[in-house]
């Protein structure tokens, strides 16, 4: 994957989407990987009991939801789909280490998939992923015209400290 995408579900996620695919069409159709990081919130909404249970529950509710918004966000850029991909990843931390956590396994997928960029919608909040990204990567040329609210970011491997964690997956589909 060229270009890794992070996506809270919320409108953040959807600008960096669009932006991500707007420059993967500016620069010929780069392949993009959409990266979704549940947290212990997230695992505790699902009302199931068993942490195993908890996560196949996360998982299974949320590649429909981030495959249906990037089907969204084509259709609306009325541009053709890129090589893409959806990762789900779990990062079991509460509240206070939850923006550092999200940070380190975005990291991680990029680093795992070969990516040389991570696009994130802005928010600017003290603490955010974004500013532990930016901690450890550089910014890269401006994000395309009309992603105003998006950052793009280019990883620097000697900056990142990620460790190996496991990654979910599905292609379109669900397979």
């Amino acid at each position: 994957m060229d270009l890794v995408v992070a996506h809270d579900l919320k409108q953040g996620g959807d600008d960096a989407l669009k932006a991500a695919l707007l420059l993967s069409s500016e620069e010929g159709g780069l392949s993009v990987a959409v990266v979704h990081v549940v947290t212990q919130q997230d695992l505790d909404q699902t009302g199931r009991l068993a942490t195993d249970e908890k996560r196949q529950a996360a998982i299974e509710g949320l590649y429909p939801v981030l495959w249906k918004r990037v089907g969204e966000a084509i259709d609306a850029l009325r541009l053709s789909e890129p090589e893409m991909d959806v990762f789900v990843r779990i990062a079991p931390v509460h509240l206070v280490e939850s923006q550092r956590r999200i940070g380190r396994e975005l990291a991680q997928v990029a680093v795992d998939q070969g990516a040389k960029r991570i696009v994130l919608g802005r928010t600017g909040r003290p603490g955010s992923v974004s500013e532990w990204l930016l901690e450890r990567c550089n910014v890269s040329a401006r994000p395309p015209q009309g992603t105003a609210h998006s950052l793009v970011l280019e990883l620097d491997p000697t900056r990142l400290d990620v460790e190996a964690t496991g990654t979910f997956r599905a292609t379109r589909g669900g397979s």
